[in-house]
């Protein structure tokens, strides 16, 4: 068994060193809390007005229709579902669109340029 004083200094030492560890803990969880909360008061627009129309989404069936009386209106419409292949074939067609409209853009420019060396060719 322990000495009564080096008993006493154990229970001061376990005393001390869970009051430092829940310390500690409680400075950590308030930090991050500090953190996620700057970081929503930074985008608390941006989070505002993304609850508000996920609760008019939630809600608009049950709700008689209202239009708010701030600066906004919300247009809510069903989407359809695209798949991954629908989306590339549109990319691809977009794409040759825009090929075909350089082409003639190189075209004309080519045009001119060949318009200018033969007046060019004509003055020499």
């Amino acid at each position: 068994m322990y000495k009564p004083i080096v008993q006493y200094e154990i229970w001061i030492l376990l005393f001390f060193s869970t009051l430092f560890v829940s310390l500690l803990f409680i400075n950590t969880l308030v930090s991050v809390i500090g953190a996620e909360y700057s970081n929503l008061w930074e985008n608390k627009d941006r989070y505002g007005l993304m609850e508000t129309t996920q609760l008019y989404a939630d809600h608009m069936d049950t709700c008689p229709p209202k239009i708010p009386s701030g600066t906004c209106v919300y247009i809510v419409s069903q989407t359809t579902e695209t798949t991954f292949e629908d989306k590339v074939e549109d990319f691809q067609a977009q794409t040759q669109i825009q090929i075909g409209e350089l082409q003639e853009t190189v075209d004309k420019i080519e045009n001119k340029m060949n318009q200018i060396l033969e007046k060019l060719d004509e003055q020499d």
